[in-house]
């Protein structure tokens, strides 16, 4: 799944992210936030990325 649309401004200047869920396990997924300065023509890979284990009972 892939999310377009988180705006902001930081020290670059202004952004979007796109946010990629992927891997998705039942017990387990990773998570990637790409960022774009300009309008999403290209894209920094990786700027946080999560990979995320369901906790056992």
């Amino acid at each position: 799944m892939v999310m377009t649309g988180g705006e902001g401004t930081d020290p670059n200047g202004d952004y979007i992210d796109r946010n990629t869920f992927h891997d998705i396990q039942a017990d387990s997924w990773s998570w990637r936030k790409d960022r774009s300065y300009d309008g999403g023509k290209t894209w920094l890979e990786g700027v946080a990325v999560i990979r995320a284990v369901r906790a056992g009972e």
